[in-house]
């Protein structure tokens, strides 16, 4: 009997350890803030966050007023058409959380309290922006160049590039009371100086400033038409290897790249006006998107249409977000709408 009891004693101990073994991870196991960020932020904003292709997180004037909110809202949506992108299929909203509280763990004081927002005039915000803004964050608020690659860990003043205002992503993340907040501050090493000291501007132009600057969040919708188009002063030539390094940077696989022509041209010319067409897919993606619906597939691979037109080159594509509607099933919606996200942002990203 006692025999039976110690081997079945023995046996239930050897169960609950290769239980343990099979069981889910724990909390504990989850990887940290600290290991997503050197992951996922720290190739482009250096593992300190002193910044690098990407701004610099690591400054004091940022930290006290960027929130939580903000922090996990910049993750999700990213900046389309700038160097980052949304992490909103790549990371958790959890994973998100973590990442932001890692950057807060930073801030050396207590967040600061963000300003009241009047209302404020659009028209006089323009004015102020063109004398105030413009030069550093160009005249349409879209950022200024960014490098094509990082020039190493931020040192200088000169380094920091302008980001947009005018942008989806951070129009997304920032309230108004941040953007006020960022012009009386500034940010201590960098070239943005703070407007609030020395009366530079006044509360109210500051106000007239934020109503202009969140006049940019109102305007078309990019994905609501059938094409999605985005046009480049860049020469084609140039153009289309930045479109495949864009293409590959946002995980798809590059397949081809066709080239049609209009006419034939006669024995010894060239040919006039080529138009090129970028054949690539996330094979990942389009075995999900297949298994809602097959039809899916008359439209996949991805393509981008190249050509010149007016003196400019010239990206289109078909907008799958359009065409969901005509499967009448919702679920294959944020496919498509994905995939339209991921178009606009290549070609964005290709132009500058």
């Amino acid at each position: 009997m006692n025999l039976r009891i110690t081997i079945s004693a023995l046996s239930l101990g050897l169960l609950a350890a290769w239980g343990g073994l099979w069981a889910a991870p724990s909390a504990a196991e989850e990887p940290g803030g600290e290991e997503l960020f050197k992951e996922h932020c720290a190739t482009c904003h250096g593992p300190d966050g002193g910044g690098g292709i990407g701004l610099p997180l690591h400054l004091e004037d940022f930290l006290r007023i960027a929130d939580r909110e903000y922090l996990m809202e910049t993750m999700r949506h990213g900046r389309p058409g700038r160097v980052m992108p949304g992490f909103e299929h790549i990371l958790s909203k959890e994973e998100r959380g973590r990442i932001a509280d890692f950057i807060q763990g930073w801030r050396e004081g207590p967040q600061a309290e963000l300003p009241e927002v009047g209302e404020g005039d659009p028209a006089r915000g323009a004015d102020l922006f063109a004398r105030h803004c413009a030069d550093c964050h160009g005249p349409q608020g879209r950022g200024g160049t960014q490098p094509r690659e990082a020039p190493g860990h931020i040192t200088g003043e000169e380094q920091v590039v302008p980001p947009a205002l005018n942008n989806s992503g951070f129009l997304a993340a920032a309230s108004d009371r941040f953007i006020k907040a960022t012009m009386l501050r500034g940010r201590e090493g960098t070239p943005m100086t703070p407007f609030g000291e020395a009366e530079e501007l006044s509360d109210q132009q500051m106000d007239d400033l934020v109503a202009f600057i969140r006049g940019w969040g109102e305007g078309v919708d990019p994905l609501a038409e059938p094409v999605i188009e985005v046009r480049s002063d860049m020469p084609m030539d140039e153009l289309i290897p930045m479109l495949k390094m864009s293409i590959n940077s946002h995980n798809f696989v590059f397949i081809r790249q066709q080239t049609l022509y209009e006419d034939l041209p006669p024995e010894g010319e060239e040919a006039e006006s080529p138009v090129h067409i970028l054949h690539f897919c996330s094979f990942g993606l389009l075995d999900k998107a297949l298994e809602v619906d097959e039809r899916v597939g008359t439209f996949l691979p991805c393509q981008i249409t190249v050509y010149r037109e007016g003196g400019q080159t010239v990206m289109s594509a078909i907008n799958p977000k359009a065409l969901s509607p005509l499967f009448h099933k919702p679920e294959l919606e944020l496919f498509c709408s994905l995939v339209s996200e991921q178009y606009l942002k290549i070609m964005q990203e290709a132009s500058f």
